[in-house]
């Protein structure tokens, strides 16, 4: 019996061995998605090693990683091409090329591309002030075919178009062709009778920049603000309307806090901040604003994560076509 017993545990010891003393190991770290290793270790945005991935840049074991969900090792060995490596052991970690020119063989045929902007990027081209721009955040071989559909302000997120047709572009940006922006504004909207007895309340009398000091009351009702807009709303740039498509007034709406409502509006013209001030000059300052639709391209339909690109698809280009003539 006693025989058996130490067979047994030397058996167990044999399938199971110990590690040496005081240097048991410890769990072993998770995997983790690809492009997060990436962007780590090469020092890229996660956009840009999303797109590296998607188009076949980066290689596990001599395959092409499919797709930036997929989860490694932190420390797999990898390949990358498209990005140059340090010229000395104490270098650094691998740094892309200027994003300008890599990866240099991105190549895109659709009319027209949609970004999904966040807010902060500036839609510009080159920041002389080193500000995150459309080339820190987009790979620099579209820029070869492509450019910016006007732009959104910093502080504005939301659907940015890149066009490769300058004539489609001059036709999208033209007020006579009365192409729809459509936006979701946070706004400032308290009920009427409390504003007017502590107008504290909201900040509507807060200058913005290039609207008129606004001169009325928050408006008491979606309805009223509907009206207010249809209109036309006088600003220093001029008089502007707007359709409002949906919303919803301050003390109705709980979701964004006390005397904050939010109205979906649609304009036809793209103005330098002419959503804000237009708003202001209403009577509501707009806290936050997110682009959702120009003309019949809609982010929703994209199903496009913020700061992703992505070419807009043959069936939601009609509008644009015909727009061509």
């Amino acid at each position: 019996m006693r025989a058996a017993a130490l067979l047994l545990v030397a058996t167990l010891l044999a399938a199971a061995p110990l590690a040496p003393l005081g240097l048991a190991k410890g769990p072993k770290a998770k995997p983790e998605r690809i492009d997060k290793i990436l962007s780590q270790r090469f020092d890229v945005s996660r956009a840009q090693a999303r797109t590296l991935i998607m188009h076949g840049k980066v290689t596990v074991a001599g395959a092409a990683v499919r797709s930036p969900k997929d989860k490694f090792d932190v420390d797999v060995d990898m390949e990358v091409t498209g990005l140059r490596r340090g010229t000395s052991e104490d270098a650094g970690p691998p740094r892309p090329q200027t994003v300008k020119s890599e990866p240099t063989d991105i190549k895109f045929s659709s009319l027209l591309l949609a970004y999904h902007k966040p807010v902060g990027v500036l839609s510009t081209l080159r920041d002389p002030q080193g500000r995150r721009d459309l080339t820190t955040e987009l790979p620099g071989g579209i820029f070869r075919r492509f450019h910016p559909v006007g732009r959104l302000d910093a502080d504005t997120s939301g659907l940015l178009l890149l066009s490769s047709d300058g004539d489609l572009t001059h036709r999208l940006l033209h007020p006579k062709h009365n192409v729809e922006r459509e936006y979701i504004a946070t706004i400032a909207w308290p009920r009427p009778e409390d504003f007017a007895a502590d107008p504290t309340l909201t900040p509507t009398l807060t200058r913005v920049e290039g609207a008129a000091a606004p001169k009325m009351a928050p408006s008491g009702s979606l309805e009223e603000l509907r009206e207010r807009l249809a209109a036309g709303v006088v600003t220093t740039e001029g008089t502007f309307s707007a359709r409002v498509v949906d919303g919803e007034e301050g003390w109705r709406n709980t979701k964004h806090g006390e005397n904050v409502g939010w109205v979906q509006l649609a304009v036809a013209e793209g103005k330098y901040r002419m959503v804000r001030r237009v708003l202001m000059n209403a009577g509501h300052e707009v806290l936050g604003l997110h682009r959702v639709r120009y003309g019949g391209i809609l982010l929703n339909d994209l199903r496009l994560p913020e700061n992703e690109v992505t070419e807009v698809p043959q069936e939601m280009l009609g509008w644009a076509e015909d727009l061509l003539g």
